[in-house]
């Protein structure tokens, strides 16, 4: 695909409704959505964001913000590998290292010269490991609520400890299933400050396709063992130094 042709984008459809397209990258075939301004307009024309959702979510994480934004820019949102609509087999590297090469592969098939990231909860990990690696491509870095250097998420290492025994797997699984463990914060308790926003179009978007689907459940499950490696999270405070580009934290 090259990015450098002109493209039409209709804001008049919604970020959820725009076309799902897909790109092979290597052994996987990245689910993404793409919307921008009315019109046609070239792409290089228009500042571009690259948008890296957190673990075990999709895309749609930023449906209201990029329905907003996409009038001035040319917003991407991508299904990380194993998640949403993004396939996934056991050779693909799911650390945060490993999603960064996929993404920044991602952005080089597409053909775009220069973008800003967005990275949200693991997906800033993501984010931090491939603004380094594609620095000169990088025009702004912006991550919220994200891991810090030598600080564990909140039940996270407890979590990965338990995956390895046998039958917590499936226990883990039926608890989601369990509004009073969804609205805690052993499980989503966090994301909103209103807990009725858990109900509704985030359960229907990201928690029941990990009750309903045996293979999202056990790819999100295997995405969730590789993209908190702690290592690599605490690796980030010699990332840090190489980030030139203006960058937020919030």
């Amino acid at each position: 695909m090259n990015m450098n042709v002109q493209a039409k984008f209709d804001c008049a459809i919604s970020f959820r409704n725009q076309e799902v397209k897909y790109v092979n990258i290597g052994l996987i075939q990245f689910a993404y959505r793409m919307m921008g301004p009315v019109g046609y307009c070239e792409i290089d024309q228009r500042p571009v964001i690259l948008f890296i959702h957190g673990w075990p979510l999709n895309g749609l994480t930023y449906e209201h913000i990029i329905n907003c934004l996409s009038k001035e820019f040319i917003c991407i949102a991508v299904d990380l590998a194993g998640l949403g609509n993004t396939n996934w087999n056991d050779q693909v590297d799911l650390s945060p290292k490993g999603q960064a090469m996929l993404l920044s592969q991602f952005m080089k098939t597409l053909n775009i010269k220069a973008y800003a990231i967005y990275g949200n909860d693991s997906g800033g990990m993501i984010g931090r490991y491939l603004a380094e690696m594609d620095r000169d491509r990088i025009t702004h870095l912006m991550l919220s609520n994200t891991e810090v250097p030598n600080e564990r998420p909140p039940w996270l290492p407890f979590y990965k400890l338990c995956m390895r025994l046998p039958g917590f797997p499936f226990v883990m699984r039926q608890f989601l299933a369990i509004k009073t463990f969804v609205r805690s914060p052993m499980a989503f308790g966090g994301v909103f400050n209103d807990k009725v926003h858990l109900e509704g179009v985030f359960d229907g978007d990201f928690v029941q396709p990990l009750l309903i689907s045996n293979t999202a459940y056990s790819n999100s499950m295997a995405s969730f063992m590789q993209v908190f490696n702690w290592q690599q999270l605490d690796e980030l405070t010699s990332v840090h130094p190489n980030l030139s580009m203006p960058t937020l934290f919030i």
